[in-house]
């Protein structure tokens, strides 16, 4: 009995090692597989999951003056930026930046997830940050300007505007209108199809019809005026040289009638000894007058026939022909005096061909919206929503500088009779003209390459410039939107 119990108890002893054996091996099998388990719960994260959560970072605090451009995709090489519009992974459409240039090194900051950001100003007062992981330019938008809208209004206030429209340029098409306060102050809000003398910017529809009429044989733009006017003038004049800025003639006051015209134009006493560039109005005015005598037309006749009713357009060089005379806006000057009350540019009288030179240099009387139709059709190289108002040719006459000008300590490009920069306004060029005159400031604006373009139209502002040489209520409403 005794030999079977010791016999029992060493199976006992063996059954029990064997239980201890495998009850070890069961916890380090279950070790093993909770360890595993573990190290795929927080896994060290592909390359793509890193670039996605640095994507969706935001940037450091937005500075003052900061504002939205979009997205620029970069590399940073050493002392250089390198820039593209597209995400491709080749170098086309890249452009390199050396620090230093108009991209201008400013600063870096590390963020609290150790990402380093690198500040750049990319125009005269705004900057932007590149991180270095998502590899992407963000502008931060200003803080309080939610839209278009509430930009204008701000800006409006900013400069003591009484009223202002805006129009944009989408592709060619005229899309979003914007208004700011009043065309008739405390009375009547300002609207859409409000009519403002638009002052200088009139000029490039003066040129537009002088196209026009270049096309059908009316005129030549290299031809002496005198066979229009049918009379030997004092010296030779071109029509090119009148839409450039670039006659012999003097800054003289427009004379009201034909014959009052062309004495101006036989006299020696009317022009500059030698030629070169000189803003003048009144040359712009002798240009529209032979552009009627040569049509033996008025211009409001023959713009209304080759662009303005076919486009839908109430407008006119003569405010007096607007047909909707409760539509025109009161005119006001910075200290929100009246300049020119909407009875008395009502009140202009019809004028017969050849004697509407005080017009044609800044007296188109319209909306920003319908302004921007005939922008459009610039931008578009001559057609608009299909059809084609000017041919390729007459658009590319129009773009080709003639000399270089200066206006405000700043360069442009004297076209005809628009002005051309590049680098402005975050855009590669841009074609423009300004006005100014009974406290209207405004600008017609567009880049070729994207056709988008930016009408301003104010009244009552304060007439403070830009380092472009641009009214800063103009251009910062242009800055903004072409850079949103």
């Amino acid at each position: 009995m005794k030999k079977s119990f010791i016999k029992a108890e060493r199976t006992f002893i063996l059954l029990l090692s064997a239980g201890n054996i495998i009850f070890v091996l069961v916890c380090i099998l279950a070790s093993f597989i909770i360890h595993s388990r573990n190290s795929f719960v927080a896994p060290v994260p592909p390359e793509e999951t890193q670039t996605e959560q640095a994507q969706r970072m935001s940037a450091p605090s937005a500075d003052d003056g900061d504002n939205p451009i979009g997205a620029l995709y970069v590399k940073i090489t050493g002392s250089s930026v390198v820039l593209s519009d597209d995400n491709g992974d080749g170098t086309s459409g890249y452009s390199e930046i050396r620090l230093g240039s108009r991209y201008r090194y400013i600063d870096e900051k590390v963020d609290p997830l150790g990402n380093k950001w690198y500040k750049f100003q990319y125009s005269s007062d705004k900057t932007g940050w590149v991180n270095e992981n998502s590899a992407t330019l963000i502008i931060t938008p200003p803080r309080g300007k939610e839209s278009i809208r509430d930009f204008v209004a701000e800006i409006g206030k900013k400069y003591g505007a009484v009223g202002i429209q805006v129009a944009v340029i989408h592709h060619g098409a005229v899309g979003e209108t914007y208004e700011y306060g009043y065309a008739t102050k405390g009375s009547v809000p300002m609207g859409p199809d409000h009519k403002i003398r638009a002052a200088s910017v009139t000029k490039v529809v003066v040129g537009m019809n002088a196209m026009k009429m270049r096309e059908e044989g009316i005129i030549d733009l290299d031809a002496d005026i005198s066979e229009y006017w049918n009379s030997k003038l004092a010296r030779p004049i071109t029509m090119r040289q009148l839409l450039t800025h670039t006659s012999h003639l003097k800054y003289l006051k427009s004379n009201g009638s034909r014959n009052g015209t062309l004495s101006q134009l036989k006299s020696p006493a009317s022009y500059r000894a030698s030629a070169g560039w000189l803003y003048n109005n009144y040359a712009i005015g002798i240009a529209g007058a032979t552009l009627e005598v040569a049509a033996n037309r008025t211009l409001n006749s023959y713009a209304n026939e080759k662009f303005f009713a076919p486009l839908n357009i109430d407008t006119a060089f003569n405010s007096g022909e607007i047909r909707e005379k409760r539509l025109i806006a009161t005119l006001y000057n910075p200290n929100d005096s009246v300049s020119r009350t909407a009875a008395a540019s009502a009140g202009f009288s019809k004028k017969g061909v050849g004697s509407n030179a005080p017009f044609f240099a800044g007296g188109l009387t319209i909306s920003a919206k319908d302004l921007a139709k005939l922008t459009a059709i610039l931008a578009n190289d001559g057609t608009y929503e299909g059809v084609r108002y000017l041919s390729e040719e007459s658009v590319q006459l129009m773009e080709t500088s003639s000399c270089l000008a200066e206006s405000r300590g700043h360069d442009f490009e004297q076209c005809i009779p628009l002005r051309y920069q590049t680098d402005i306004y975050g855009q590669s060029r841009m074609y423009y003209h300004l006005g100014i005159a009974y406290g209207t400031l405004s600008i017609l604006s567009y880049n070729p390459d994207t056709r988008d373009g930016v009408v301003v139209i104010s009244t009552g502002a304060s007439q403070v410039h830009d380092d472009r040489g641009i009214f800063r209520i103009c251009g910062e409403i242009v800055d903004y939107i072409y850079n949103s």
